[in-house]
């Protein structure tokens, strides 16, 4: 038995809803999240100076949280709850810089592949998405 999916041409007069819906879902992501920084500088003392800054400032999760949403939800899901790579939510375990080596190097062990995404993107955004990433642990699911 076969099918055929007819494509149906695009309606006319009526603006596409679905960019307006995937604007405010982020938005509403964005208001759950906690409004502060990862204190990342208490916490480990090696890390470089520029991490530390970036970490520290107080937009680096809320812009940490568009690039994961652009980059991360592949595998990781909306919100780091996990997929195709591990998940991300209520782990004490991660630190900044193992955290920002990883999105740097990428990571190939127990059959998961991560790519490096030196090239892609920028150092000051991958420590970003770090401070985004650290911040997941402090959700209300996690306590």
């Amino acid at each position: 038995m076969s099918y055929r999916f007819r494509m149906l041409p695009p309606r006319r007069g009526r603006k596409s809803r679905s960019l307006g819906v995937v604007i405010g879902m982020g938005l509403a992501l964005a208001a759950l999240l906690p409004q502060t920084s990862v204190a990342a500088a208490s916490d480990e003392p090696d890390l470089p100076q520029a991490g530390q800054d970036i970490i520290a400032t107080p937009g680096s999760v809320a812009d940490g949280q568009k690039l994961f949403g652009l980059n991360c939800t592949y595998c990781h899901g909306a919100r780091g709850v996990g997929g195709r790579g591990k998940p991300l939510q209520c782990r004490d375990d991660l630190t900044a810089a193992t955290v920002y080596q990883t999105i740097t190097e990428g990571r190939d062990s127990a059959g998961l592949f991560m790519p490096s995404w030196n090239g892609s993107i920028a150092e000051p955004d991958r420590w970003r998405l770090a401070a985004y990433i650290l911040s997941l642990r402090n959700l209300p699911n996690c306590k």
